[in-house]
């Protein structure tokens, strides 16, 4: 298996793009560099790789588009929840209920955001980002 194969396999390219986005690239290898600074601290860097591969499933079995999830515009928001969660909580039992719920959250809120602003023909960006963590910093404040 060549490096060219590995890197159009679905699940690799969808990641690394998602990856790249945050940088407004879609570069491999700048997506690459990212993913491993992530990697500097690893219990954040799993979680976070570990959020937007659940993502990505449950997009996938929930029949979404596969060229948008691949594109990885869907995905970067999923990359920043996931850093900010694993940051930002410490990992116990509650932890992973929080990890599912805030992957749903992910997915509902991203998906309105880009359904309602493509009516307008406009970017959501982060836009998702910030409500999601929003809603979940304010829901856990004794977490």
């Amino acid at each position: 298996m060549n490096l060219k194969s590995i890197l159009s396999n679905f699940w690799v390219e969808s990641t690394l793009n998602s990856y790249s986005i945050i940088l407004f690239s879609d570069n491999k290898i700048l997506a690459f560099i990212v993913l491993l600074v992530t990697f500097c601290t690893p219990q954040i860097g799993l979680i976070g790789l570990l959020f937007l591969l659940f993502y990505h499933l449950i997009l996938v079995a929930l029949g979404y588009s596969k060229t948008d999830i691949r594109s990885g515009v869907l995905g970067f928001n999923a990359v920043l929840v996931g850093l900010s969660i694993a940051y930002s909580y410490q990992m116990n039992q509650y932890f992973i209920g929080l990890f599912l719920i805030s992957v749903l959250t992910t997915i509902v809120v991203t998906i309105w955001c880009k359904n309602y602003f493509s009516k307008y023909h406009l970017p959501f960006l982060t836009i998702p980002f910030f409500i999601i963590v929003n809603i979940i910093s304010l829901s856990t404040k004794s977490f």
